[in-house]
Parts: structure tokens; C-alpha cells; sequence
């Protein structure tokens, strides 16, 4: 092999290895109760860990899915990694009821050396909520509430745990209508004009990753009220960080009097997560 060919090589394997990374993992994350929270990035979560921190380790996970999901949930490197151990993984409901578990996969897959590395290919989530994975070694066991068979016998090992065809739960953000106004925005149904309404940048959204093609706002959330919003941002509440101003067409925001807040929905440009926000107002009447 050529200099040249073995440089190709080597690039291409460190961008393979990059973009295999996960999430570290932070304990503890165990007794269920005390789960790491995956978040999905696409539809997909993976998190890099190791059973065996403490003498009774055991890693619990959270994650969330709408009813209808079909998730994989797959371990690798549990053997053939910087040490080896034989994992058992488990599923539980929302009341802590074991559902599914995984001792060996059916088959490989890329990413483990052995069919030692559980895998459920195809679990359907039954209900919209949070679900937990937990992982263990055999022979320990994990019976429903969490608790665990034999729970002072580790072998310790590093393992990747990876789970696809996640729904992202709809992030709350902050908004504010008719920025600048100290008291409740004042709307009027009957006005023919616009409602301008601001997202919110903070420290870990960024207004400015929003799809606006996707935004509604009114009394329920889902009016198609949407006129336009600006292209720059702006910083409305003087946090040094740009937020994001669009503008919605009043009479198409479905405000009737006795109504106090306003919703916003839509989706993120980067993960394709939902976002919801609300803001204060009040309804008036028209002016004569």
C-alpha cells in the first residue's frame, strides 16, 4: 500500500470511527428511577458506556416514543470492545413492566463482532410516552419495578447502545407576543393588520434553526396564520443572543374574547423535533 493509499485509509477509518461516537454516559443512571434521558438526534440516540462502576451496576436509560413507533435498539461492542462482557438488555413500560428483552441478536449487525450483542429490531411502542432500556450482564435479570436478580455480580465492559425510529418529545420554548410590550399583548380578532410574536433564543435553542415554513400561532396553536418573518434576527429581550421575529396574520389566529394565551408550533430545521410555545395576551374589542 502506498503512502497515499494508507493516508485514505487512515482518514476514512477516523471519520468512521467519528461518526460512530455516542453521548458519554453519566451515572449513575440506576436505580430506574435515577435513568440517563436520550434525546434523539434525527430519530436516532446512541450513547458510548460501561457496566461496572459500582459493585451492584446496573444502566437504565429513558427514552420516548409515539404510539406506533417502530424502534431498534441495539448493543454493540459489548464483546469485542476494550473489555468484553455477555449483556441482556430489557425494555419497560411507563408502569415499570418488563415488555421485551434481548439476550443474543438473530444475526450481525455492523458494529459488533458477536451475536452475544442484544438486539431488538422491531419493537412497536404501544402508547405515546417514555420507555426504559435497561442493560445488565447475564446471568443477572431485571424483573418489573427495576429491580435486580443478583445485583452484586458485575462483570465489567465497555458497550454502545444505539436506538432508531425515536419520536423527539415537543420542546417547550419560550415566545413572547408583540415583543416590547410590558403588559399582556393586546389582540384584536377583527383586525385586518399582523401580530408579530417572538422565539426566543436561550442558552441551548437557538430561535434561528427554526423551519418558518412550519410555524402556526393562534388560540389552539394549529392556525395556518403565518405571514412572514424576518429575515436577521433580533435580540428582543437583550441576552446577547438573536431571536427570532415572525409575523401572523391577526384575523386568521382564531382569538375570541376571554381568551389569555397564544400558541405557537413547529419544528426545529436540524433534528425535525417539535417546538411549542405560549405567550400572554388579552383579546379586546374593536375600536370604534
Amino acid at each position: 500500500m502506498n503512502h497515499t493509499a494508507l493516508l485514505t485509509f487512515i482518514l476514512a477509518a477516523s471519520i468512521s470511527v467519528a461518526d460512530a461516537a455516542g453521548i458519554p454516559e453519566v451515572e449513575p443512571n440506576h436505580p430506574i428511577t435515577a435513568p440517563q434521558r436520550l434525546s434523539a438526534t434525527g430519530d436516532t440516540a446512541r450513547v458510548d458506556a460501561y457496566l461496572g462502576n459500582a459493585a451492584n451496576d446496573v444502566d437504565f436509560f429513558r427514552i420516548y416514543a409515539q404510539s406506533g413507533d417502530v424502534l431498534r435498539i441495539d448493543i454493540d461492542g459489548g464483546i469485542g470492545g476494550a473489555k468484553s462482557t455477555n449483556l441482556l438488555m430489557l425494555i419497560l413500560d411507563q408502569d415499570l413492566k418488563v415488555i421485551r428483552y434481548s439476550e443474543d441478536a438473530d444475526s450481525l449487525d455492523e458494529g459488533s463482532i458477536s451475536t452475544k450483542d442484544p438486539r431488538i429490531d422491531d419493537f412497536v411502542a404501544p402508547k405515546t410516552g417514555f420507555y426504559y432500556v435497561g442493560v445488565t450482564n447475564w446471568p443477572r435479570w431485571i424483573r418489573s419495578g427495576g429491580e435486580v436478580e443478583m445485583p452484586a455480580l458485575v462483570l465489567p465492559g465497555d458497550y454502545s447502545l444505539e436506538v432508531s425510529g425515536m419520536s423527539s418529545p415537543v420542546r417547550q420554548v419560550p415566545i413572547e407576543v408583540k415583543p416590547g410590550n410590558d403588559d399582556w399583548a393586546p389582540i384584536n380578532p377583527k383586525s385586518r393588520g399582523k401580530t408579530p410574536v417572538a422565539l426566543l433564543s436561550t442558552v441551548d435553542f437557538n430561535a434561528m434553526l427554526v423551519d418558518q415554513s412550519s410555524l402556526t400561532f393562534g388560540a389552539t396553536g394549529t392556525e395556518d396564520s403565518l405571514s412572514h418573518c424576518n429575515k436577521q434576527g433580533r435580540d428582543v429581550n437583550a441576552d446577547g443572543r438573536p431571536d427570532l421575529v415572525c409575523h401572523f396574520n391577526t384575523e386568521k389566529m382564531g382569538f375570541v374574547r376571554g381568551d389569555t394565551e397564544g400558541k405557537l408550533r413547529g419544528r426545529l430545521m436540524t433534528t425535525k423535533g417539535e417546538i411549542e410555545g405560549r405567550g400572554f395576551l388579552k383579546v379586546v374589542p374593536e375600536k370604534k
